[in-house]
């Protein structure tokens, strides 16, 4: 049982990943999970610009900042509250998917799917109520592969 007056522990109470793309690929984020829930905040959004015949296409990225922070740099100080609980840091990572459209916070028990996937090609966390309901995360750095798999478990 966890001492209340314990700092949380990373690979432990989460996961911190410093970056994973969005399904559409367009949004790459920093991961937060725990066993309850899973959580992505935007490091930048590329919004993409093609015209047909002349093959013309642009990209335009949308670089995010928290607190003057790099959103890497203002969750780890976040994570590394020693007053901080499990319950805090729910309800403060669900704040900031609602202040922010391109931030997804799930709970993990709402769906009728969690799929990890840590494999050679792909390192992927599904999570899904039907085909056209579905979220996934990719991108994991191959290094915390071991820690998501113990984490999590892989099916």
């Amino acid at each position: 049982m966890k001492n209340i007056n314990m700092a949380l522990q990373a690979n432990h109470d989460y996961i911190l990943s410093p970056k994973v793309r969005d399904h559409s690929s367009t949004i790459e984020s920093i991961f937060i999970g725990t066993k309850d829930f899973v959580f992505s905040y935007p490091k930048k959004v590329d919004k993409h610009t093609w015209r047909s015949s002349s093959m013309s296409g642009t990209v335009k990225s949308q670089y995010f900042v928290k607190e003057g922070k790099e959103p890497i740099e203002y969750f780890q100080n976040l994570l590394q509250n020693p007053e901080l609980t499990l319950a805090q840091l729910e309800a403060e990572l669900k704040r900031e998917s609602e202040t922010n459209e391109h931030a997804q916070f799930f709970r993990i028990r709402d769906f009728k799917k969690f799929i990890v996937k840590m494999g050679f090609i792909s390192n992927t966390i599904y999570v899904a109520n039907k085909i056209f309901d579905a979220y996934t995360f990719n991108g994991f750095p191959r290094a915390l592969k071991p820690e998501i798999k113990a984490f999590y478990g892989e099916n």
